[in-house]
C-alpha cells in the first residue's frame, strides 16, 4: 500500500526489503534494496543490506562488487570504504 502511495520514496523499498529478508526471501529483498538505491543513491543502507545478504549466502565476490558502486556514489563514507576493505581482506585470506 505504501509503495503505491509513494512510489518514489526509497525508505518504502528498504522496509519492504527488510520484510522480505525476514521471511527468508533474499532474492526479492535484494530487488527491493536495488530499487531503493536507484531512488536514493546517496543512502548507504540499501547497499549495505545487499552486501549483508550476499555475505550471509557466502558470496563475498558479489558483496564486494556491490559495495564498489556504493563507494563511488558516496566516496566520503568511511564506513563503506572500511567494509569493502574488510571483505576484500577476508576474500584474499580464504583458503582455497
Amino acid at each position: 500500500m505504501a509503495r503505491s502511495l509513494e512510489p518514489d520514496y526509497a525508505l518504502v523499498y528498504i522496509a519492504l526489503g527488510q520484510a522480505l529478508e525476514t521471511q527468508g526471501r533474499a532474492v526479492a529483498a535484494i530487488q527491493q534494496y536495488q530499487e531503493a538505491a536507484l531512488l536514493q543513491p546517496d543512502n548507504r543502507e540499501p547497499y549495505l543490506s545487499i552486501a549483508d545478504i550476499r555475505e550471509d549466502r557466502n558470496d563475498i565476490g558479489k558483496s564486494v562488487a556491490g559495495l564498489t558502486p556504493a563507494v563511488m556514489q558516496i566516496p566520503d563514507s568511511q564506513y563503506l570504504i572500511l567494509r569493502r576493505k574488510d571483505q576484500l581482506t577476508w576474500r584474499l585470506r580464504r583458503p582455497y
